[in-house]
């Protein structure tokens, strides 16, 4: 072991520019946040941990990137630095092993490219490590599956997925999303909240004009990147039913979606920074998270569920994952895949405006009493805290 460590060791010195001292580091505990895909949408998962760890350490963000940061969260990570996730697997890893520095590792997800070199950096270097854990990527699917044994050069291979959820209990701190991720991992549960935002009501009436909704419209709003399993496509077709019914119902999306999709009863507002989010959504009058039920989704905490609660919005929800947990008895639930349900559930909503507005304003509390950032604050600071103190 003492001689594998000696040539690892030497090999790191290779891929720093043969710099054979210590890399400096600024005064003060220092956090290298580690993530693939910066320039994905999986990195908005991602950002309420790092605010909330760089308001009382210096922290720093790595990862791999196919281009610029994702950009509704472009400015909001400080200058991170990347590698081209356009390169061969073992390049990348390299490269990361020789910028991952720092008082503690702070790994998103267990990706094996990004969470083996963060776990021999742990190892070689002895720097305490944090793994956070949001999605289950075994029940995504990896590329390579089981039968394909001669492609174990590829880190993508099933095989290394499950290794690294088995190395993942080496990690000194284990941090899930949902409870599903906890049953595999371990670990402590920490749900990805968002701020406690106030959005002024006389924003509202010029919020809605510029997404070309009238005050007797009944606003559907649906936020996200559409996935084949968030169940976009069933909430169009609700809608589109719910609307034959009471021509005041329909949905925007905010977000990427495709044009020739446009219904008379379905606009779309596209992307927007992360900062607008919560005036868009506080123009609504039910906020949807309606993800399909397969072994990913199931596993899968819907973060978007959070800017709902927290602008005071009624929010309708799948039974899936953690959101009937989340939502508590306020929340609408109906089952994953049902139109006539979802569209049936829809038009109660339409039909109820006090009751809406006693769901949101019950929303609003249970987001500020148990999912917003300051109870992640709460929870995370005193986990990452002796580990910088050891």
């Amino acid at each position: 072991m003492g001689c594998l460590n000696r040539v690892m060791r030497r090999f790191l010195v290779g891929i720093n520019g043969g710099n054979t001292g210590e890399v400096s580091e600024p005064e003060g505990p220092t956090i290298c946040v580690v993530s693939g895909g910066i320039s994905g949408n999986r990195i908005a998962g991602l950002y309420p941990f790092f605010r909330i760890l760089s308001m009382h350490w210096r922290t720093r963000l790595v990862g791999t990137a196919k281009g610029p940061v994702y950009e509704p969260f472009r400015d909001l990570f400080g200058e991170p630095e990347t590698v081209d996730g356009l390169k061969p697997t073992f390049w990348m890893m390299a490269s990361l092993l020789r910028m991952v520095r720092g008082d503690l590792i702070f790994c998103f997800q267990y990706n094996p490219w990004i969470f083996l070199p963060c776990l021999l950096m742990k190892v070689l270097r002895g720097i305490p490590m944090c793994l956070l854990v949001q999605d289950w990527d075994l029940g995504m699917g990896p590329v390579h599956r089981l039968p394909g044994l001669h492609r174990l050069y590829s880190l993508n291979h099933e095989l290394y997925y499950i290794l690294a959820e088995r190395l993942a209990r080496k990690c000194e701190v284990v941090i899930c999303s949902g409870t599903f991720i906890q049953r595999r991992l371990g670990g402590v549960r920490i749900p990805q909240g968002t701020d406690p935002v106030v959005v002024e009501p006389s924003a509202r009436g010029e919020t809605r004009q510029k997404i070309g909704a009238s005050e007797g419209d009944v606003v559907v709003m649906w936020v996200g990147k559409p996935r084949p399993w968030k169940g976009l496509e069933e909430l169009v077709r609700a809608v589109r039913r719910a609307s034959e019914v009471d021509p005041r119902v329909r949905l925007v999306v905010v977000g990427p979606y495709l044009p020739e999709r446009r219904h008379g009863a379905v606009s779309v507002a596209g992307p927007v920074p992360k900062s607008e989010v919560p005036r868009l959504v506080s123009a609504s009058d039910i906020y949807a998270v309606t993800p399909n039920l397969t072994p990913f989704s199931d596993a899968q905490l819907p973060t978007k569920v959070f800017d709902g609660m927290a602008v005071g919005r009624p929010v309708l929800a799948t039974r899936v994952s953690d959101l009937p947990l989340l939502l508590g008895k306020y929340g609408v639930i109906v089952e994953p895949g049902d139109d006539e349900e979802l569209a049936g559930a829809i038009l109660d909503l339409a039909a109820d405006e006090k009751g809406r507005l006693k769901r949101g304003i019950m929303m609003r509390k249970t987001f500020l009493k148990r999912w917003s950032t300051d109870r992640m604050e709460e929870r995370l600071v005193p986990l990452i805290t002796p580990l910088l103190d050891e």
